[in-house]
């Protein structure tokens, strides 16, 4: 024993434990969200990322003890960058240490410090910190793989149990194009709420034989709820309105990810085709998610280099203007996708989500319909910002338009559903929460028959209507209600 601990201090194995130790401890957390093989990758990558620095520090040093420490503290802030300002934002009390550069320089100021004491202290007492990390990191990254075994094998009873197939039943078997158009105010609040007549996209619709239920509401007033709620036709359990935490919108992708619509369809011998930036039955999504994380993101999101990218390059108006322009890119692809699959040809009935992220912001589009500059679009999303966003239910009407249009040209005997996951959220206002719930909810059946439809349908109950008839199921109505929810503090 004590050979081994007499070797054990010249290992420097906490450099690479160190991203072992954050991957397994970030996928316990997330079970259920993040697949293997996205940890296995980068795992290679950080390792990679690792040996590269630890060999350039030990070449620049001569000393293997020195590298290894070097390299772990610059390596620390990279993987927990946001949790650490955080923490201190929480325990200065936002503070200016807690402010951006001050803490970066605070964080180099440490390094350099920490770096001289070690170099100047005995062989003995580095063997001994040498040592003492290499076990810590160890029996952290046991304790989390005991953990996640755990929640795998859980997981898989719950499975297991909770396995049965859809009820089987008569339905029409028609093709199902369900289009989400993210935070669309219904027509009467548009009109009532933001005086904005939205008479010619109601007249567009109706002239084409669609049900318009224009009393409709959702049940929650954010999307991760709303769309967790709608995709499984039943209200969210476990959820804490007047506390809401982020481990909550986790558990609301794991349910959207989970989707029991999407399989009950499958279980009818649909096909599926996701075009969401969300993760549904295993599909993966067609676009980065740019509200909350998926896959790999999940974990990378919150360390220093992905900070940096994504948001300090936006504050230092360096961000490439591709990133600007990204939601408006992924709408127009999605806009395309669903007309492509109304063309194509097909071996089984289709059931199609897309999710398009219009007119939420950021805000692309003027009165007259052109695109905004950059600057604009930084602009429109912090000043008059409800103009600009009745500006981009314009936009969202002329993308609903060419998509019925084109379906109904391809794909005649398809079915569209037509819907918003909640409706327009004034920032900051509290008091008059109304109209965060009305949405917008318009449905075409090819034989024109919506007997099953009422006008203050929420959107828990409109799958349970629409799997009715297309289907064949026996689902039974819930009450309808909305739901407020308050973030924790």
């Amino acid at each position: 024993m004590r050979l081994l601990n007499a070797r054990s201090r010249g290992w420097v194995l906490f450099p690479f434990l160190l991203p072992v130790f954050f991957l397994i401890h970030a996928w316990q957390h997330y079970f259920g969200l993040i697949n293997p093989g996205e940890v296995f990758r980068l795992l290679i990558t950080y390792w990679a990322v690792t040996a590269f620095l630890f060999g350039g520090l030990w070449w620049l040093t001569k000393n293997k003890l020195h590298a290894a420490l070097l390299c772990f503290m610059i390596m620390l802030p990279q993987f927990f960058w946001v949790d650490m300002l955080d923490w201190l934002k929480e325990k200065t009390s936002e503070s200016i240490i807690a402010k951006i550069p001050v803490f970066f320089t605070l964080c180099v100021v440490a390094i350099f410090l920490l770096y001289r004491l070690f170099k100047n202290a005995k062989d003995e007492t580095k063997n001994r910190v040498v040592f003492y990390l290499n076990w810590l990191f160890l029996i952290y990254i046991l304790v989390d793989c005991s953990i996640l075994i755990k929640k795998n094998i859980t997981s898989r009873k719950m499975l297991v149990s909770g396995a049965h197939p859809a009820a089987l039943g008569t339905g029409t078997g028609w093709n199902l194009y369900f289009i989400l158009f993210d935070e669309y105010a219904g027509s009467k609040s548009l009109q009532e709420d933001y005086g904005f007549d939205n008479s010619g996209t109601d007249r567009f619709l109706q002239e084409r034989n669609f049900s318009l239920q224009s009393d409709s509401r959702s049940n929650y007033p954010q999307t991760f709820f709303s769309m967790a709620s709608l995709l499984n036709v039943n209200y969210l359990e476990g959820l804490n309105t007047q506390s809401v935490r982020p481990v909550d919108y986790r558990n609301a992708l794991k349910d959207i990810r989970k989707s029991s619509v999407v399989k009950a369809f499958l279980q009818h011998g649909y096909q599926f085709n996701n075009s969401t930036y969300f993760e549904v039955n295993d599909m993966p999504a067609l676009s980065e998610n740019a509200y909350l994380p998926s896959g790999s993101l999940i974990i990378t999101a919150h360390t220093f280099y992905n900070t940096f990218m994504r948001d300090y390059l936006a504050i230092l108006n360096l961000k490439p203007l591709r990133n600007v322009f990204n939601v408006n890119t992924y709408n127009d692809k999605m806009v395309a996708r669903v007309i492509d699959q109304a063309k194509a040809s097909k071996s089984k009935p289709l059931f199609l989500y897309c999710h398009l992220s219009v007119p939420h912001a950021p805000f692309y589009y003027g009165a007259d319909g052109r695109l905004y500059p950059r600057d604009s679009v930084v602009y429109a999303d912090y000043h008059d910002r409800t103009r600009h966003y009745l500006y981009n239910v314009m936009h969202a009407n002329k993308l609903m338009q060419t998509l019925v249009d084109s379906i109904r040209k391809y794909d005649p005997n398809a079915a569209i559903l037509l819907l918003s996951d909640h409706g327009y959220r004034v920032p900051s206002d509290t008091v008059n929460v109304a109209p965060n719930y009305r949405n917008f909810n318009a449905v075409y059946y090819p034989d024109h028959n919506y007997t099953q439809f009422y006008n203050t349908i929420s959107n828990v109950n409109v799958f349970r209507v629409v799997m009715n008839k297309i289907l064949g199921t026996n689902l039974a109505l819930l009450p309808d209600s909305t739901i407020r929810l308050t973030e924790a503090k």
